[in-house]
């Protein structure tokens, strides 16, 4: 299964983001979520898909069904802008959600928030 997002309008302003979970072997739209924004690429952990808004909200929802588990608000702006990483072999990515072990981290503008 793949997950994929697309705005749903074609002015930028107004989308919202769709996410479309794809079952690869028969290429058919298993299902779809639609979020006001995202501030980077779905986390998939353990048949959950983790999701981050740029308002700072996070959402799991169950990935095989689309259904949402839980909601929880960060209080903090997500927003990753596109920079130059250091030349130290560390790179951070586009990732705002990780989930590892029984902690999910979520990197907001004010630094990491650790969720359990």
């Amino acid at each position: 299964m793949a997950v994929c997002g697309s705005p749903s309008s074609p002015s930028p302003e107004d989308a919202d983001i769709v996410l479309h979970a794809i079952d690869i072997a028969s290429n058919t739209t298993r299902w779809t979520h639609t979020l006001p924004s995202i501030a980077a690429a779905p986390e998939i952990h353990d048949r959950v898909v983790y999701t981050a808004t740029g308002s700072g909200e996070i959402t799991a929802l169950d990935a095989a069904t689309g259904a949402p588990l839980w909601t929880a608000e960060t209080g903090e702006r997500i927003s990753h802008d596109l920079v130059d990483e250091p030349d130290d072999g560390y790179d951070e990515g586009d990732r705002a959600v990780l989930k590892a072990d029984d902690t999910l981290y979520i990197r907001t503008n004010a630094g990491i928030i650790a969720l359990r």
